[in-house]
């Protein structure tokens, strides 16, 4: 039985959640006479949800515990990246203020990937960052986890990629009086190849499963970035 604080988007998390179970891979099966519809959007997000549905019976539980695991999560890793690179007390008061935002609480209790993303993109940024941190040669170890670590940001959201210009043009400011280290080192050239692959293959991937099934009216995914100057 679910309650009236339940949103379509714990309903529709739980059936994709619970198709796995089923079909060994995040679906939906909207009617018995239509095709199954994969799920091409947050593709790692409800194996999360899948887990949970192990140690849980509690409908709520199974979309919301995940949720509210990657939020706390959160707040252990602002603290620990804020005394990282700045002091244990600026850690402790980014911290608090994370854990007190009422937006942040209100996140952390839907059945949807935004604490999940919240965590990934704080992860990303901080392993970025210690790439670029040293005087020399770039951190190989931390260049390959800002990789795989991009990735599971980009498979909880591809809105996510938005990231990767400010990624970029950091990178080229922070090392422009030694931009060879940047630009010559393979590894560098051979992860954006690996991110590429990704990102190419997930947008295939969703291009696949929205042509095959029969789409009426607008949504989210016809939204793009148009000239307001063209409309009257």
């Amino acid at each position: 039985d679910w309650s009236s604080d339940v949103c379509s988007s714990d309903l529709t998390m739980y059936r994709v959640t619970m198709s796995i179970w089923e079909h060994g891979f995040p679906s939906l099966d909207v009617h018995p006479d239509l095709p199954l519809v994969e799920a091409s959007t947050s593709e790692l997000v409800p194996y999360g949800h899948w887990l949970a549905s192990i140690f849980f019976q509690d409908d709520r539980l199974v979309v919301r515990v995940v949720s509210a695991l990657w939020g706390t999560a959160t707040i252990v890793l602002l603290f620990w990246i804020g005394g990282r690179i700045y002091h244990p007390w600026v850690g402790a008061v980014a911290a608090a203020v994370y854990a007190l935002a009422p937006y942040c609480a209100s996140m952390a209790n839907l059945g949807r990937y935004y604490s999940q993303l919240q965590f990934m993109a704080l992860l990303v940024v901080y392993l970025y960052y210690r790439t670029l941190e040293p005087a020399g040669p770039l951190n190989r170890k931390f260049m390959w986890g800002t990789v795989v670590a991009f990735c599971f940001m980009f498979l909880t959201w591809e809105g996510s990629a938005l990231l990767c210009p400010g990624l970029v043009l950091a990178g080229l400011f922070y090392r422009r009086d030694r931009i060879r280290t940047l630009l010559a080192d393979p590894h560098v050239w051979l992860g954006i190849v690996v991110v590429a692959v990704v990102v190419s293959t997930q947008s295939a991937h969703r291009v696949m499963v929205q042509t095959a099934r029969p789409l009426y009216g607008s949504g989210a995914s016809d939204v793009s970035l148009t000239p307001m100057w063209k409309y009257p």
